[in-house]
This record gives structure tokens, sequence and C-alpha cells, in this order.
């Protein structure tokens, strides 16, 4: 089972998560500073306090949840790091041992499986920051109006 293609697409593959987590980490920062002025500016243009204040409760409700899913969202990927390195592992002794190849496919088929979940629950994720997005959005286009 000694396959360059496998092993090529495992070490691509955690390279681009790499590259997906610190794409991550730099959009988490921009957004701080967007939201930031944004709060700022919401302050600086509502004269009523109790129409200010509801807006920055919606704003916090919505940058609250974007944390959350952000976490996830990091550990969910950091954890798709270590499933593809424990893939490579099975192979690699999958590769040096001729009596196990069952014990193996098994374990790799589990950590496949494992690794569909986490997809899931990533893109779920990206679709609540998205519209966590949209709800600050629309908070936003509030003080432009």
């Amino acid at each position: 089972m000694n396959n360059p293609a496998i092993s090529e697409m495992i070490t691509s593959e955690s390279g681009r998560i790499r590259d997906l987590e610190a794409s991550r980490a730099e959009s988490v920062n921009k957004f701080k500073n967007d939201i930031n002025s944004l709060l700022e500016g919401l302050k600086s243009k509502i004269e009523n306090e109790d129409e200010k204040r509801r807006h920055l409760v919606e704003l916090t409700k919505h940058v609250d949840q974007m944390g959350v899913n952000n976490t996830v969202l990091s550990e969910v990927t950091n954890g798709l790091l270590d499933k593809l390195i424990r893939v490579r592992r099975y192979i690699e002794g999958w590769q040096n041992d001729r009596w196990g190849a069952d014990g193996y496919k098994s374990n790799i088929s589990q950590v496949i499986d494992e690794i569909v979940n986490d997809l899931s629950i990533a893109s779920r994720r990206r679709l609540g920051i998205v519209g966590d997005v949209e709800g600050i959005k629309r908070e936003g286009y509030y003080q432009e109006r």
C-alpha cells in the first residue's frame, strides 16, 4: 500500500488546513477592528440613549455568537489536521505491516467518518458566522439611514 499519491494528498491537505486556520485568524482580527469602528460610529451617531443601547445589545449578541462559532471552527480546523496526521500514520503502519490490513482499514475508515462529521460542523459554523455578519450589517445599516 505504498502509494505516493495518498501521501502527497495528505501532505497537501495538511498545508491547506494550516492556511485556512491562518486566514481565519486574520479575518477575526480584521472583523474585531471593523466591529470596534462600527460600535464607535453607532455611539456617536445615535442620539437617543435607549435606541443606542438597543442597537449595541443586538450587535453584542451577534458578536458573541460569532465568537462562539469562531472558537468551534478553530477547534474543528485544528482537529482536522490531527485526524489527517492519524490517517497518515495508519497508512504508514499499513505499509510496514503485512498482516493487519483489516485493522488499518477500519481505523482509516473511522477517522474519515470523523473528518466528514467535522467538515459538516465547520460548514454549519461558517454559515452561522455569515448569518451573524448579516445581522451586524443590518444593525450598521440602521445608522446610515
